[in-house]
């Protein structure tokens, strides 16, 4: 179904990368300190032939370190986390809600939703833009009221 005028697309801030992509980012780390290390040993050398004394000892310690800190940076793993906040703003006093429904469930949810708009639509939008989220409200007020919920 497509997304009403209006809407904003769903933004998963909190997953991951794939495993492939994953693993691709960590052997280009790897395969660029390794590069650097190889740099360090050959200019280690040039230096020792040139006689500058105090330049190859520090290019050998770098080579000698950076094994161990590529080894450490490939396999440290880059997740994102749930911290993730919206900022404030636009976007009080508004709420996100995600369901998951069967697809019978989402026909009759559908139905529904387009049963309240072609009949005058949501009795109170609160300011919301939010097609869907009018329609199911109304739905939900209508059955409260029936209920003597409200």
């Amino acid at each position: 179904m497509a997304r009403a005028r209006g809407e904003q697309p769903i933004r998963i801030t909190t997953a991951g990368t794939s495993r492939n992509e994953e693993i691709a980012a960590r052997q280009k780390r790897y395969i660029v300190s390794m590069s650097i290390r190889s740099v360090c040993f050959i200019g280690a050398v040039i230096a020792g032939l040139n006689h500058i004394t105090w330049l190859w000892p520090i290019l050998i310690a770098a080579a000698i370190v950076l094994p161990y800190v590529a080894v450490v940076a490939a396999n440290a793993a880059h997740t994102k986390g749930d911290d993730f906040t919206l900022n404030d703003g636009e976007k009080k006093p508004f709420q996100q809600i995600s369901l998951t429904v069967h697809d019978q469930q989402a026909e009759l949810l559908h139905a529904a939703i387009a049963h309240v708009h072609a009949n005058g639509g949501a009795a109170e939008t609160f300011g919301n833009e939010n097609r869907n989220g009018n329609g199911i409200y109304e739905v939900v007020r209508q059955w409260a009221e029936q209920n003597k919920l409200l």
